[in-house]
């Protein structure tokens, strides 16, 4: 019987080990998954940043100092009654992201990448997917002021960015912010690469840093801000990955801190052969999207 026991030890032992180890490989490896319901459920309005709401590319900071920066920001803000910011997706997203893709590529093809299901729309906008290196994303936000309890829409602003692969590389060659409004000022857009993995499904930053940029518009004409050109790029040489971008803005009038809005990209796949593509465009990173105001 001692021999019969060994030998189902020598034997089963081994199975169980590789078992448990295919379990553990199953929970942590990634798959792109459709957007969840909760990320395209509509959100509300939102005020000052609370400590999650940290930009995405704002990688260096120190979360716990960002989270006491805002905490008597907050309290001062309800000891003097001073003036909070907000923002939200405009309710007129969805509608604005179409009329863009038509403008940009005309009925038939708009119509066709709808059909076909190259579409992917949040309550902030959409991202469409043109080619398997070629994605663009269109975006609206309405912001304002909290002044003593009085919501107060200052305006909105539609952006819209295309990015296209190169290998690994990822080229990031147009923004567009549009205000409408009393006028915006100190428009910024930051950047970075993310992987994706059954650890960080929201997307965490490759290189450490490397991949980041940041820049001013190399255009401004009326409310509009344009970004062009291949130095708002990196390479991510990873089996899933993806890009934020984040726009920020100030109000023209001179009110007090900043609103923005970060977006993350559509999938990049990289494939056994080592070729990158975009994957379908409802196969978006965790938390999406977000926006807000931040006090100074």
């Amino acid at each position: 019987m001692r021999d019969h026991r060994l030998l189902l030890t020598v034997l089963v032992l081994p199975g169980l080990l590789a078992v448990l180890a295919t379990a553990v490989v199953a929970v942590t490896v990634y798959h792109p998954r459709r957007a969840s319901p909760a990320a395209v459920a509509a959100d509300s309005c939102t005020g000052p940043a609370r400590p999650d709401a940290v930009g995405v590319v704002d990688r260096d900071v120190d979360a716990g100092s960002d989270a006491d920066a805002d905490a008597d920001a907050d309290a001062d803000a309800d000891a003097d009654g001073s003036v909070d910011g907000w923002a939200c997706p405009a309710p007129e997203a969805a509608v604005d992201a179409n009329a863009a893709l038509t403008l940009r590529h005309g009925p038939v093809m708009a119509s066709l990448l709808t059909k076909y299901g190259e579409r992917q729309c949040l309550p902030v906008g959409c991202w469409t997917r043109l080619s398997q290196q070629w994605a663009e994303g269109d975006f609206t936000i309405r912001y304002g002021i909290d002044d003593h309890g009085r919501r107060v829409t200052l305006g909105t602003v539609t952006l819209f960015v295309e990015d296209r692969l190169q290998g690994p590389l990822t080229v990031s060659r147009r923004q567009v912010l549009t205000a409408s409004g009393p006028g915006i000022r100190d428009a910024g857009i930051e950047g970075e690469r993310l992987y994706l993995s059954g650890r960080c499904p929201q997307g965490c930053a490759t290189g450490h840093g490397r991949t980041y940029a940041c820049r001013a518009p190399v255009a401004r004409r009326d409310g509009r801000f344009v970004w062009t050109g291949p130095a708002y790029q990196g390479a991510a040489d990873v089996a899933y990955g993806s890009i934020v971008h984040e726009f920020t803005w100030r109000d023209a009038g001179g009110r007090p801190g900043r609103w923005f809005f970060w977006v993350k990209g559509v999938t990049v796949l990289r494939e056994d052969n080592a070729d990158f593509l975009y994957a379908s465009p409802d196969r978006l990173p965790t938390s999406p999207y977000q926006t807000a105001w931040r006090p100074d």
